[in-house]
């Protein structure tokens, strides 16, 4: 399957069942094989990013224009046949500027045929929720239906509810969240903005804090009051500015502590600030971050703690810069990382 792909244009990639899922819906093995296979096809990159472009134009979740969508699908394709010689826009590469006929007629019949189902879907089968994912080592600045801003780190998904009478999310992952307050037009009342964990629910006015939910749920706030309520406990906790609620998921235990907030919250400036940690936790956060596997060569002093800031929009900038910081080698090889 993989040699295929070698001499695929934007949009035979566009056109592709598999590529379209990884970009649609992917399971964990999309994520793995595409990963793998544009970084070992570095030329590729440009197409590839093209045609998650051209896919990512169509929006399962919203249909208000769903006829409108499909009449610019098939004027473009009317467009191609009578001037086929025309160039296409610039965000193709060069090697693919003219395309035949037949290539559009493939395109169009997938984007239709997407567009269609989409639709029925939307009426009859899929939920109304919109869903927000990011991949491994991915952030994506969402701006929601209020105003507030939610930043997903890698791996991580943000699912919208109907935002009737209160404005809910359920998070998978981790995510900052800067909310703004909003308040019912008749009864003037504040409006709850809530985020939804497998832990906790996390209930706020406006404010801005993270909340991350991996092997641990863990709750910092930056700035505001937050009010926590844990789902098993039926327990409620208020959160003041530089707290830090972390619960375990194994035995369910709780920590509450005071941080400085900004630490937990940098990977949304592409950086992480390292204020005493250990190499065990840097080996989670690069699992849960990049979903890479880490192997230790050689057991770390538990009482060595590092401080520093390095950046995270470069995984392989990353890992210089970590070796730098615990005088250790960070090597990576395929989808493991080996510390030596």
């Amino acid at each position: 399957m993989e040699e295929r792909y070698n001499q695929y244009t934007v949009a035979d990639f566009a056109a592709d069942e598999d590529f379209i899922r990884w970009v649609k819906n992917p399971s964990q093995a999309d994520i793995v094989f595409w990963e793998q296979w544009i970084s070992q096809h570095p030329t590729k990159a440009s197409s590839v990013k093209d045609a998650r472009i051209l896919i990512e134009a169509v929006q399962f979740p919203e249909y208000p224009n769903l006829k409108n969508s499909i009449d610019q699908v098939w004027r473009r394709i009317e467009n191609s046949r009578q001037y086929s010689t025309r160039p296409l826009p610039t965000t193709f590469e060069e090697e693919e500027v003219h395309p035949s006929s037949s290539v559009w007629w493939k395109i169009a019949a997938t984007f239709t045929g997407l567009l269609m189902m989409a639709g029925i879907a939307y009426y009859f089968v899929l939920p109304k929720n919109q869903i927000y994912q990011t991949a491994y080592g991915e952030t994506r600045r969402v701006v929601l239906p209020d105003g507030s801003i939610a930043t997903l780190n890698g791996n991580s998904s943000l699912e919208l509810g109907k935002w009737e009478d209160q404005r809910e999310v359920w998070l998978e992952g981790e995510a900052y969240f800067s909310v703004q307050k909003r308040e019912d037009e008749k009864t003037k009342t504040p409006i709850k903005f809530i985020v939804h964990t497998s832990d906790v629910d996390v209930n706020v006015l406006g404010t801005q804090f993270t909340v991350s939910d991996h092997q641990q749920t863990r709750v910092v706030l930056n700035e505001g009051k937050i009010e926590l309520m844990l789902i098993d406990k039926k327990e409620r906790i208020v959160m003041q500015p530089g707290d830090l609620i972390e619960i375990d998921k194994g035995d369910k235990q709780l920590v509450k502590r005071t941080v400085n907030p900004v630490v937990y919250s940098s990977w949304k400036d592409n950086e992480w600030i390292l204020d005493g940690i250990s190499l065990k936790e840097i080996a989670k956060r690069l699992e849960d971050t990049y979903g890479l596997k880490v192997v230790v060569k050689k057991d770390p002093d538990p009482a060595v703690k590092v401080t520093g800031v390095v950046p995270t929009d470069d995984l392989d900038k990353l890992l210089i810069a970590l070796s730098t910081v615990f005088n250790m080698e960070f090597k990576r090889q395929g989808n493991e990382v080996i510390i030596e």
